[in-house]
């Protein structure tokens, strides 16, 4: 639906972008919707080329040089997310999922719990 749109209203090429405002205007949904949209285009092969310059928006490449700029930018944004992880991904290497007894009765680790008064 995008990469067709994109054809058709003459979108080849950066200096030829749709801003992503006319877009969503033109499409009747949100910025979220539209990125949805374009990621599963994308997904799906579509090479949908994308600008921040301006008021930004997507395109389809008129150039080769164009192809490379839009595959450098998607995978420095990889790199970027996986260092984002990396502390997350830390943390659950370590984390030491709670015994029953502390998941029922939290607080206790450390207590002097004498089970012989159960």
């Amino acid at each position: 639906m995008i990469r067709e749109y994109l054809k058709s209203h003459g979108a080849i090429g950066k200096k030829k972008a749709i801003t992503t405002n006319a877009l969503i205007n033109a499409l009747q949904v949100n910025r979220r919707q539209l990125v949805d949209m374009v990621a599963k285009e994308r997904a799906g092969g579509a090479l949908i080329c994308s600008t921040t310059k301006g008021k930004g928006g997507y395109y389809l490449p008129a150039s080769v040089q164009e192809i490379k700029e839009q595959k450098d930018k998607l995978e420095n944004g990889i790199r970027e997310r996986a260092k984002a992880v990396q502390p997350f991904r830390r943390y659950m290497e370590q984390y030491k999922p709670p015994t029953l007894l502390q998941e029922i009765l939290p607080g206790l680790e450390g207590a002097n719990y004498d089970k012989s008064k159960e």
